[in-house]
């Protein structure tokens, strides 16, 4: 086997390593994100108050003002066993989006909601428990790049 041969291999194999990484890591991920989202969908509910509105900017970077990406910020109030708890959290998720849709989201909410709020720290809830479709989008990445991986290690 040539010199050539046997880097151009081990280049490959770098790849594929690098590659299988990734898609596990994505796997892994989803399953959590997934048995997340599930876990809220079975909390218990509560009536809430929304007692704030408004849209600001997430926290950390946006790519620019061309890209400029916003969050709904709304903030409940409820009960659980007599005490009073407030939520910020949309879901386990911080999903950005335009200005618009993110007004349009906060509009739509009701003045009652109902929150999904953890059973062992009412402090933790969620207004939606989420979708399992980033879960599905990062599982099937993931699998991809398992194979991709497998693939290109021969």
């Amino acid at each position: 086997m040539s010199e050539a041969t046997a880097q151009g291999r081990g280049g490959k194999r770098g790849v594929a390593v690098f590659m299988l990484v990734i898609g596990l890591v994505a796997i892994g991920a989803a399953f959590l994100l997934g048995k997340r989202v599930i876990a809220i969908g079975g909390w218990p509910t509560a009536d809430a108050t929304v007692i704030e509105r408004g849209v600001g900017q997430p926290e950390g970077p946006t790519g620019g003002s061309r890209n400029a990406r916003f969050v709904p910020k709304l903030k409940v109030a409820f009960e659980v066993d007599g005490k009073r708890y407030e939520s910020t959290g949309r879901g386990p998720v911080q999903e950005t989006m335009t200005a618009e849709d993110a007004r349009a989201w906060v509009d739509a909410v009701p003045e009652h909601p109902t929150v999904h709020y953890n059973p062992e720290d009412p402090s933790e809830a969620y207004l939606e428990p989420g979708s399992l479709t980033l879960a599905i989008i990062a599982a099937i990445f993931g699998v991809l790049f398992v194979i991709g991986a497998i693939a290109s290690w021969r």
